[in-house]
């Protein structure tokens, strides 16, 4: 009623009831309001980013539990080999691909023979092919022959000493996921005794085959082998290698 004292306060005004909080306690909870308002912004943006396909070491090192820059990388290149910088696996072979270093290794038996093995089906690009021992990427920081020899024994579990033989550039597009390698690669060459230790996750089969023997195959059934397997094969015959690594070894 008029003239009396009104149990509502007025609008803008504090209840005069009600302690007023000090300048500190406001700093406290505009800061704690602050951090919720960038924590639910953050958690909204955040989306995981995985790899298709991780490199693996045999030993565990390396797990397939998220991506894993050092593991994932690949080294771009110029086409005298130079380094130009760095690139996600997957990224380098997207679209019509970026030229990065690569290695393939060719192993060979007492007799003479060519290891070779057939890539795993769930490979990213051109799964279950027949192609040479071993082929990869260097990591960047890491050396070809390093880099060789660690993906030789995550394979197939195979250590022995590696030479390198030539390089050479080529480009092949996969059909089946689209992907392109654009590599220029490193060949390098071995001898094995005993046998190998293929990991399943990489390999699915492994065989011994004389070099003639292959070269009929690839020319039959092409479409059986990796491009750039093939590539590699006709350079040891035209570069004259064949007579050195694919011949049986003298007693």
């Amino acid at each position: 009623m008029p003239g009396q004292a009104s149990d509502r306060a007025s609008p803008g005004r504090t209840n005069p009831c009600e302690p007023r909080p000090n300048a500190g306690s406001l700093r406290i909870l505009h800061l704690a309001a602050a951090k919720v308002r960038i924590r639910a912004r953050f958690l909204r943006m955040w989306i995981p980013i995985l790899p298709a396909r991780l490199d693996l070491a045999r030993s565990g090192k390396y797990r397939r539990d998220g991506f894993r820059p050092e593991v994932d990388q690949v080294i771009l290149v110029n086409e005298h080999d130079e380094p130009i910088g760095t690139a996600e696996k997957l990224a380098a072979h997207r679209h019509d691909g970026q030229l990065h270093r690569a290695f393939s290794i060719f192993l060979f038996d007492e007799r003479g023979r060519m290891l070779i093995q057939r890539r795993a089906s769930e490979k990213y690009h051109f799964p279950s092919l027949w192609t040479n021992a071993c082929c990869s990427h260097p990591r960047p920081g890491e050396t070809v022959d390093i880099a060789a020899r660690r993906r030789l024994w995550e394979e197939l579990g195979i250590r022995t000493n590696l030479k390198l033989l030539f390089t050479f550039l080529y480009s092949a597009r996969d059909p089946e996921s689209g992907l392109v390698e654009r590599e220029f690669d490193h060949v390098l060459a071995g001898r094995i005794r005993g046998e190998s230790k293929p990991n399943p996750e990489e390999v699915s089969a492994v065989d011994l085959l004389d070099f003639d023997q292959l070269e009929r195959s690839c020319a039959e059934r092409p479409g059986d082998y990796t491009p750039w397997f093939r590539l590699a094969l006709r350079e040891l015959r035209d570069r004259g290698l064949v007579n050195e690594w694919a011949a049986p070894l003298r007693s």
